[in-house]
C-alpha cells in the first residue's frame, strides 16, 4: 500500500515536472487531435478529446448511482452532479426520481452522440461512504482531483466493506435502540426495557433474513410490527406483576422502522422543489405507518385467548435525568451503527443529537411539540455546520443522527393503531400531527442553513480547502487499480451495464 501511495506521488511530480517542459515548446497549427491532447496531459490539464468525454460520463453516472445508492436527496444529488458536470465541461441533465434515476448528456454539435441513461435504483443509508462520495463530487474536476483520480477513488469507495455490516452488529443495533427508546421516548419502565430488548432482537433477525428471502422484504415491516405486536401482548398478560406497558415495548420494538426520517426527509425535498420525488417519499412513509399500524392491530389480536386490552396510557417511571444521559448515549450509539458511521464521524454524530434531545426536552413542555421540534432542529442544523469545521467532516451524518432523537415517525404509528380501533378522528388527528412535527423539523434546518449559507446537507468552505488532506487510494486495494488501469473498452462497457458495481 505504501508502494502505491509513494508510485502516485511520483508521477505527480514527473506530471508536474513534464508540464513545465510542455510550456517551453511551441505547438505547430497543423498539429493532430492526438498531438493536442498529449500536449494538453504534459501541461496537467484534462484532454477534450472523444475518449476524454466517454470517460468522464462513464464517471458521472457511476458517481450518480453512488450518491443514490448511499441515501443522498434529490435536490443534494441534482446540485451535485450539476456541479461536477460544469467542472468536468460535461452537458448533463438530471432528475432524480425516487428510485429511478434520468440521466442525459448532450451534445449540441453531434446528436448522435447523446447519451440518455435510465436507472433504477433501491438507496439505503450509508453515512461513510456517502460522506466520502459527497466529497469527491465537490472535489473532482478541481486541479488535485482529476477524472482519472476521482475514478480511482469513487472505485476505492464502493468496493471497500461498509462499516459495521456484520451481522452482530446489526442485532446489537437493533437490541440497544429498543431497550434505550423505550425509556426515553415512550414512558416506559426498566422491566419494558428489558422486554423490548428481546423483541428489538426478533426484529433484527427478520430484517438479517429479508436479503435471503427477496419477496419476504414487501410484507417485512407487517410481519415484524405483528410478532412484536403479539408478543407484547403476550408480555403484559403473564408479567402484569411487573407493571409492563404494551405500548412501550411494542413500539420501542420497532424504533428503528419509524418512517419519521423518510417523511422528513421527503418534506424537505417538496419544500426545495423536488414535488414528485418528495411526494414518493411522503406516501411511502405514510405506507410504512399503516404497515406497522396494522400489523400491530393484527398481532394483539392474534392472542385470541387473552381478554381484550385496555388503551391506557404508559405510566410515568420518573427516570433520573443523570440515567437520562446513559440512555441517549446509547441510543445514539446503536443509531451511528444502524447508519453504518465509521469510528471518525461518532463524537461529531452523538454530540449533535445530544445537543438535539437537550434542546426538545427544554422547549417541549413551555413550546409544544410543533415549536420544540423547530427549535430543537434548528439547533442540530447549526451546531453540525459548526462542528464540520472543527472535525473536517460534512455535516450531513450529523444531522441525520440528530434527526433520529427526535423521531417524530411514532406519533404517525400510534395514531394509525388507534385509526384501526375505528377512532377515526383521533387517528386522522394523529397522522396530521405527525406531518406538522416533521415540516417543523424541515423548516429548522432550512433556518439552519440560511444563517450558515455553506450547507446542513453539503461540503462547507473549509472542507473543499482540505480535501486534499484525505487519500482514498490510501486504502486502494493493488488490485482494484490494475483493473482499472488495464480494463478494455469491452470492461469498462460491462461494468456500465451493471448498476450497483460501480
Amino acid at each position: 500500500m505504501a508502494d502505491l501511495t509513494q508510485s502516485l506521488y511520483d508521477v505527480e511530480d514527473q506530471l508536474k515536472l513534464r508540464g513545465f517542459q510542455a510550456r517551453m515548446v511551441k505547438v505547430p497549427n497543423d498539429a493532430s487531435e492526438a498531438d493536442s491532447d498529449a500536449v494538453a496531459r504534459l501541461q496537467g490539464e484534462e484532454p477534450v478529446s472523444e475518449w476524454s468525454q466517454g470517460l468522464r460520463r462513464r464517471f458521472l453516472r457511476r458517481l450518480t448511482v453512488a450518491l443514490v445508492s448511499y441515501g443522498s436527496s434529490a435536490p443534494r444529488t441534482e446540485y451535485l452532479i450539476k456541479s461536477a458536470s460544469k467542472r468536468l465541461k460535461v452537458k448533463t441533465k438530471i432528475a432524480v426520481l425516487n428510485s429511478l434515476v434520468i440521466l442525459m448528456f448532450v451534445d449540441t454539435a453531434d446528436a448522435t452522440k447523446e447519451e440518455l441513461h435510465l436507472v433504477k435504483l433501491n438507496g439505503s443509508v450509508d453515512v461513510n461512504k456517502l460522506q466520502q462520495i459527497d466529497e469527491l463530487a465537490n472535489s473532482v474536476g478541481l486541479r488535485d482531483t482529476p477524472v482519472m483520480m476521482g475514478q480511482w477513488k469513487l472505485q476505492a469507495t464502493v468496493k471497500s466493506p461498509s462499516c459495521f455490516e456484520e451481522w452482530y452488529w446489526q442485532l446489537l443495533a437493533f437490541v440497544i435502540s429498543a431497550g434505550t427508546g423505550a425509556l426515553l421516548f415512550f414512558q416506559g419502565n426498566y422491566w419494558d426495557a428489558v422486554f423490548s430488548m428481546f423483541l428489538g432482537l426478533v426484529v433484527g433477525i427478520i430484517f438479517l433474513l429479508v436479503p435471503f428471502f427477496p419477496v419476504f422484504g414487501i410484507v417485512a415491516e407487517f410481519s415484524s410490527a405483528l410478532v412484536v405486536s403479539f408478543l407484547a401482548r403476550v408480555f403484559t398478560h403473564y408479567f402484569v406483576h411487573l407493571d409492563v406497558c404494551f405500548f412501550a415495548m411494542a413500539i420501542s420494538g420497532l424504533v428503528w422502522l419509524l418512517p419519521g426520517q423518510n417523511l422528513t426527509i421527503g418534506v424537505s425535498e417538496v419544500v426545495e422543489g423536488a414535488v414528485v420525488t418528495g411526494s414518493a417519499r411522503i406516501v411511502k412513509a405514510l405506507v410504512s405507518s399503516l404497515q406497522l399500524g396494522f400489523g400491530l392491530m393484527i398481532g394483539e389480536k392474534v392472542a385470541w385467548w387473552l381478554p381484550k386490552l385496555e388503551p391506557t396510557p404508559c405510566a410515568d417511571p420518573n427516570i433520573s435525568p443523570w440515567f437520562l444521559i446513559i440512555w441517549v448515549l446509547g441510543f445514539v450509539f446503536s443509531m451511528n451503527i444502524l447508519l453504518r458511521a465509521r469510528w471518525g464521524q461518532w463524537f461529531g454524530m452523538t454530540l449533535v443529537a445530544g445537543i438535539g434531545y437537550v434542546a426538545y426536552e427544554l422547549t417541549e413542555k413551555g413550546f409544544g411539540a410543533e415549536t420544540a421540534a423547530v427549535l430543537s432542529s434548528f439547533a442540530i442544523g447549526l451546531s453540525a455546520t459548526i462542528f464540520s469545521y472543527a472535525i473536517r467532516d460534512i455535516p450531513l451524518s450529523m444531522v441525520m443522527a440528530g434527526i433520529q432523537v427526535l423521531l417524530p415517525g411514532g406519533i404517525g404509528v400510534q395514531g394509525v393503531d388507534i385509526l384501526m380501533k375505528e377512532d377515526v378522528m383521533s387517528g386522522i388527528s394523529f397522522m396530521m400531527n405527525m406531518v406538522i412535527v416533521c415540516l417543523s423539523i424541515t423548516i429548522g434546518l432550512l433556518l439552519s442553513k440560511v444563517l450558515l449559507h455553506d450547507g446542513v446537507f453539503g461540503a462547507t468552505k473549509m472542507l473543499k480547502r482540505q480535501h486534499r488532506s484525505r487519500h482514498l487510494y490510501e486504502d486502494y486495494d493493488t488490485k482494484h487499480q490494475d483493473e482499472g488501469d488495464h480494463g478494455t473498452v469491452a470492461d469498462n462497457q460491462h461494468e456500465e451495464d451493471e448498476h450497483m458495481a460501480i
